[in-house]
């Protein structure tokens, strides 16, 4: 789902669904695109979460804020929004110190242990096999860092303060044992 109040954004993405085809000219494609269409129940429910977009981006923020206060002074880095910029949180991340690299695994694996469930950063698009011919594995050294060291946390808008908070304590714990 798309929406934009920018005609330019709402003909092309209508032209991307529409498989490329220029409006006018029957059959003529000018850009690569595909048959994207999306059912009606997906788009009403679509309509239904942006009726709710304001409270889930703020309960999103709040636990993001959570997780910035109890986290602080651990080796790692919490998501944190950048000046002139309004996160929406749809994940929340840490990247761990590089000196603590090694051990996003096993933190994970400890969450889980404790039924909280965590997800590793994506790999960097160009060590995906469909774009390693683009660039060496080494080119871009930050993403693959980032990639290493990172870990999404839960952040689902129903999660309780109290639950967030649990959560912070697990990640404490792993560190005091450590």
């Amino acid at each position: 789902m798309v929406v934009s109040n920018s005609d330019i954004i709402i003909d092309k993405c209508l032209r991307l669904k529409n498989q490329g085809v220029v409006a006018g000219k029957r059959y003529w494609h000018d850009l690569v695109a595909y048959n994207y269409r999306m059912t009606n129940l997906c788009a009403a429910i679509g309509v239904a979460q942006l009726e709710r977009v304001d409270k889930i981006i703020k309960r999103k923020r709040d636990i993001a804020e959570i997780y910035r206060s109890e986290l602080a002074g651990l080796p790692m880095q919490v998501h944190k929004e950048s000046n002139g910029t309004f996160h929406s949180y749809w994940l929340t991340s840490i990247i761990l110190d590089q000196e603590f690299e090694v051990h996003r695994d096993g933190l994970m694996t400890f969450l889980e242990n404790n039924d909280i469930e965590s997800r590793p950063f994506f790999y960097p698009a160009h060590t995906l096999p469909m774009y390693e011919h683009l660039a060496e594995k080494t080119a871009f050294p930050l993403s693959n860092s980032y990639s290493h060291r990172g870990i999404n946390l839960p952040s689902w808008p129903g999660l309780c303060d109290d639950q967030v908070k649990e959560i912070c304590n697990c990640i404490k714990n792993y560190f005091n044992c450590i």
